[in-house]
Order: structure tokens, then C-alpha cells, then sequence
């Protein structure tokens, strides 16, 4: 496997590397982006960033640290660069940014979801399923690069892996690995405290609309929920499994955009449930882009228009529970 340093001269050599990560992107991918962007400035690199969005709690992360990363402008078809994708399982979840991976010179992918490195086609790839985070690998493979962080990036990093690994409940032994060598360099406390938030009005309806229209079938003594909303999928499906249920199944999206996001309990996992291969068969099935976890997963799709977009929600919600029943059926009961 080629070396995270080795991408790196690659990139002085071209001048130029642009730093992507996943729609919505959570402190995980963003403090992995921003890693990437500051050991590639130290090489005398221009570093851009580009990020179809950014969720509310990355940009209170960013903000308190005050941190900057400078957005990715128009590119010129004349002035070649690299890419790197960050806690991305396929392009597709790049949103906007996906197109520029047409014109990269090379790609680096930094990945902790379970995908086929053959999806990326670049000799730089450090996908690695049994790390809990995304920051995880990157800082892993950083320590090769460089001695010392700064303090804000050290603190953002840790804020990336308490938040990925859930306060540690889901570490590795890599994980504290590199938290030995974050910890020195940045403020722990001050990481921790900035993943706390309120949510906001509208997330808190979308919970109480998640949870009054959820339907409860019990599956050999499992409890699974199914509901719909039109947005904060995957704080519903967390609601739900706080709430008692085994499995959430929650799908919703607005307009042409479909989504579905998959959650589930602790105890379900020991069993070896795996939600991320549900989702990705039902991805296969009707189209579609889908991954994540054995215990979270979601699932994106666009449709041509807003009435196919209401069918296939639909569609999605009878395929997901299908999947879901029958593999409880055939390893748990």
C-alpha cells in the first residue's frame, strides 16, 4: 500500500489538493479533512476545501476552535490538483463535490465504513472497516508525517473521535493509540464539552412527529420501529432506540431527495446483526447509495420528481422492513 506521505509529495509536486468529506459532514469528517488540508500546508501545498454541507454541530465545533477552512472556489481546467476524501463509503456522497473527482490528477481516501477500495480505483486508499472513526485512521497515519498538531487541531481531532466513537463506547486499540498522542497536545476537556448541544426546535418536532407515527412489530421478541419524517432521519432513528426499540427504521427526505437511516441497540449488535449490509442490498435493489455501520446505517437516493420521490419512500419502507424481518428470521431467532 502507498503511504499517506507518499500522497503528500505527490501533491507538492502538483501544487495544488483539494480536501472533501461526506454530505452534512459531522466533526468526524471534518476534523479528518482538516488534518489532511494542514500536513498537506506544511508541505508548501494550496489547500482548498469543498463540502456540500456542513452539520450544525461541526460548524459550532469549528467556530469555538476558531478554525477556517477555506472553501474551494471555481476550478480552473488549467491548473491541475489532487483530492482527498474523507469518512466518504462512495462518491456519490460527496454531494456537489463529487464532480470533481473527474478532473483529479490522484485520489487519496481516508475511510473507516465498510466499502470496496476498487470503488475509489487510486493505489491511495486507507479504508480500515474496524476503526470507529474517521479521524482514527487519519491521525494514525499522520504520526508518520509529523511530531506535533497545533493545539486547535489536536482539540478538533479529539472532538472528531469522542463524537465518531460515541465517548469511547465504540473504540479500538488504535483509538486510544492516537488519543495517547492527541491528548498532550490539546484540550481534552474543552474537546468534549463542545460536542454537547441542544437540539434545535425543529429537530425536537421531528422527534415527537418520528415517534407519534412510529408502527412497532414485535420479531421474536425484538421490537422494531418503523416511521417516517421529512427531516433529522438519524436523530429520529437514535430517538427511537433510546426509546426502547431493538431496530429503528426511520425514512423521510423532502422534495426529489430520499433518505433512510437505520439504528440499532447494543444487544442486537452482540448478536452480530450487521444494518449496513441490509442497506446496501436494498441500494442494489432499486438504485441508490447506502452504508455505514453494523449498527447505524443510512441511505440516499434522488428521484426525477417529487411524486416518484413519494413512491419510492414508500418502496424503500416495505423493502427496508422486508430485509430487516428477515434477517432477525434467519440469525436471531
Amino acid at each position: 500500500m502507498a503511504s499517506l506521505n507518499e500522497f503528500l509529495n505527490l501533491s507538492a509536486k502538483i501544487g495544488r489538493i483539494i480536501v472533501t468529506a461526506h454530505v452534512n459532514a459531522d466533526p468526524d469528517a471534518v476534523a479528518s479533512a482538516a488534518l489532511i488540508g494542514y500536513l498537506a500546508s506544511q508541505k508548501g501545498i494550496e489547500v482548498e476545501y469543498c463540502f456540500d454541507s456542513v452539520s450544525a454541530l461541526s460548524k459550532k465545533v469549528l467556530s469555538n476552535l476558531e478554525i477556517k477552512l477555506p472553501l474551494a472556489s471555481n476550478i480552473p481546467p488549467d491548473k491541475p490538483y489532487l483530492i482527498a476524501v474523507c469518512d466518504t463509503a462512495a462518491p456519490q456522497l460527496l454531494g456537489k463535490c463529487e464532480k470533481l473527482l473527474e478532473d483529479a490528477k490522484e485520489i487519496l481516501v481516508i475511510d473507516h465504513h465498510a466499502v470496496r477500495e476498487a470503488v475509489w480505483h487510486t493505489k491511495f486508499a486507507f479504508i480500515e472497516p474496524e476503526e470507529p472513526a474517521a479521524s482514527v485512521v487519519t491521525a494514525y497515519h499522520a504520526k508518520s508525517v509529523i511530531d506535533r498538531l497545533p493545539n486547535q487541531l489536536a482539540t478538533l481531532l479529539m472532538s472528531g473521535i469522542l463524537y465518531d466513537t460515541r465517548r469511547f463506547l465504540e473504540a479500538s486499540p488504535k483509538t486510544f493509540h492516537v488519543m495517547e498522542w492527541l491528548y498532550p497536545q490539546g484540550n481534552y476537556t474543552l474537546a468534549y464539552s463542545l460536542l454537547s448541544e441542544q437540539p434545535s426546535r425543529s429537530e425536537r418536532i421531528a422527534k415527537l412527529k418520528g415517534v407519534t407515527r412510529a408502527v412497532l412489530l414485535d420479531v421474536c421478541g425484538y421490537i422494531v420501529a418503523v416511521t417516517q419524517v421529512s427531516a433529522y432521519e438519524a436523530a429520529v432513528a437514535r430517538a427511537l432506540v433510546g426509546l426502547g426499540a431493538d431496530i429503528a427504521i426511520v425514512v423521510g427526505g423532502s422534495g426529489v431527495e430520499v433518505r433512510a437511516s437505520l439504528r440499532a441497540s447494543r444487544g442486537l449488535l452482540e448478536k452480530g446483526l450487521s444494518l449496513d449490509v441490509i442497506i446496501k442490498e436494498i441500494a442494489e435493489k432499486i438504485g441508490g447509495t447506502g452504508g455505514g455501520h453494523p449498527g447505524a446505517a443510512g441511505y440516499n437516493y434522488r428521484e426525477r420528481n417529487k411524486k416518484a420521490a413519494r413512491k419510492t419512500r414508500s418502496k424503500v419502507t416495505r423493502l427496508l422492513l422486508v430485509e430487516t424481518v428477515e434477517s432477525i428470521l434467519s440469525s436471531l431467532c
